[in-house]
């Protein structure tokens, strides 16, 4: 009676890690991009928190006062305490541009160049059909 085993050589055993190791390198970063999950996160949470304000804003213009209206942006940066607004396209922080007579307001994120590659939103203090006064729209976004 003849037994023999069978089994795998040392180089098909490396040969299998080989390419387990090429498709780990290759195929597992693209599948867990999770760098640019995290920035959008924060952008989202950033613009609810401001959303979150102007609505308080708001409501303590309507208590205090015969007229409501909704915050000017100069309102909004100094009540909030992160992140720093700058008025202006500034690279790699949060940004904003006032048009209309401040009536419409640009908001940039913070990730990517200037301009190019980032999420922007606007906010509206004035009704702007179809948008109404207090809405914060995001407009575009571009890849992180």
């Amino acid at each position: 009676m003849n037994l023999k085993k069978k089994s795998f050589t040392i180089i098909e055993i490396v040969i299998v890690i080989l390419i387990l190791g090429i498709l780990s390198a290759v195929a597992l970063p693209g599948m867990f991009d999770l760098t640019s999950d995290a920035k959008n996160a924060s952008d989202d949470y950033t613009i609810a928190a401001i959303f979150g304000l102007v609505n308080n804003l708001y409501m303590e213009s309507a208590l205090n006062s015969a007229t409501s209206s909704y915050p000017t942006m100069t309102q909004i940066v100094n009540n909030l305490t992160q992140p720093i607004f700058y008025n202006g396209l500034t690279a790699n922080e949060w940004s904003y541009i006032e048009v209309f007579g401040g009536n419409i307001i640009v908001l940039y994120c913070p990730h990517g160049i200037t301009g190019v590659g980032r999420r922007y939103w606007v906010y509206f203090r004035i009704d702007f059909p179809p948008y109404g006064a207090g809405s914060i729209v995001e407009f575009g976004s571009g890849p992180h």
